[in-house]
């Protein structure tokens, strides 16, 4: 996106970054996110996800996003993923990335989905790049532990591996995600030798994301049991680290190196936004059952996009969408920084972005 593109939808209020949540079904066990959890104890609501019609007219109501972010759950349990995708880029003509997060559990399938959404796109002539980031939160035991799975690890690992054969036929982007979160942080030294192992030998995009509690991740209860000043201490002497392993020439990880001293600056002082906050106007997230909230942090529902025959353009103009809005802006909702929320928000106001970068290299601040 341009300046001028920027400068549109900031005049506008209107967003360019969309976070949705194709389903909440889960084949992992993650000790650091509870979505499994709440899949298994309310089993009944993977009837009530959005099917490719839902989808497909919420889409068509609004045509303004540049990037979206598919998430889960596991993405790839749903098995119309590639029509979902469709759904989305031909509805949004000026998409430029498009990010699939899985887990890596579902090998075939995901390189089955995966080569049908790169041939769909070729055919349509499509411009969107995608990235595919596969979780992978240290070596085997570690990952394994974390994950709540044996064999998870090698699981993610043979995934890494079909995809990558696929890149000697299509044109895309394929990375690991890592959490660094208090679940790994006591061995975050072979974390991040896993992790510059993978880079090394795929070619890949390392990307690392801070654990947050959530009511994406629903898993609010954690925050009780965490400490979380030792963690945020922690985290901070990492900084370094991921920046270096993350670091490439691409534009995406020329934004995640700035985000990470971005970072280091809010740890300083948690309890205001480092920048402000894009959400309910440059992003918004989208759940499986069409609830639309400001974003993948803030439990504020904006309001379900089947009671308003799936205008999200219609939404985005309530007084509901408003109010949540004004709630950000004063800084009622949780503070936090990380990759998913704060880079869209850099991207929304880039001045204050490169001042707040600027300040985090001077020494005396």
């Amino acid at each position: 996106m341009g300046p001028l593109d920027i400068i549109a939808h900031r005049i506008g209020d209107k967003p360019f970054d969309l976070e949705f949540a194709v389903t909440y079904r889960c084949n992992l066990r993650c000790v650091q996110c509870d979505i499994w959890r709440y899949d298994q104890e309310n089993p009944n609501k993977a009837m009530e996800e959005m099917d490719i019609g839902e989808i497909g007219r919420i889409f068509s109501s609004y045509g303004g996003f540049r990037i979206v972010g598919i998430t889960g759950g596991e993405p790839f349990l749903r098995g119309d993923l590639d029509l979902i995708i469709d759904a989305i880029s031909s509805s949004q003509r000026r998409l430029e990335r498009l990010f699939i997060t899985t887990n890596g559990q579902l090998t075939d399938i995901a390189r089955g989905k995966v080569k049908e959404i790169l041939e769909a796109r070729e055919a349509s002539d499509g411009k969107f790049s995608l990235h595919i980031l596969i979780s992978i939160d240290g070596p085997p035991e570690i990952h394994d532990g974390i994950r709540g799975a044996v064999g998870a690890y090698d699981r993610a690992r043979s995934t890494l591996g079909a995809l990558s054969d696929l890149r000697g036929e299509f044109d895309f982007s394929l990375g690991t995600v890592t959490v660094a979160s208090p679940f790994n942080m006591d061995r975050f030294d072979e974390v991040l030798e896993e992790v510059r192992s993978l880079k090394a030998e795929y070619g890949l995009e390392a990307t690392f994301c801070i654990w947050f509690t959530g009511q994406l991740y629903k898993n609010e209860r954690m925050a009780r049991e965490v400490r979380m000043e030792d963690f945020r201490r922690a985290l901070k002497r990492r900084i370094p680290d991921m920046k270096a392993i993350a670091k490439s020439g691409s534009l995406v990880s020329m934004g995640r190196s700035m985000f990470y001293d971005l970072l280091a600056l809010w740890l300083e002082n948690p309890r205001e936004q480092v920048v402000p906050c894009g959400g309910a106007s440059a992003r918004y997230f989208l759940d499986p059952y069409g609830n639309l909230y400001p974003c993948t942090i803030y439990g504020a529902k904006i309001g379900n996009l089947r009671d308003r025959s799936y205008d999200l353009g219609r939404m985005i103009n309530s007084e509901e969408r408003l109010r949540v809005r004004e709630a950000i802006k004063a800084q009622r909702c949780p503070i936090c920084c990380n990759t998913c929320e704060t880079i869209p928000a850099m991207m929304a106001y880039p001045e204050r972005a490169i001042g707040k970068w600027l300040l985090s290299k001077v020494p005396w601040k």
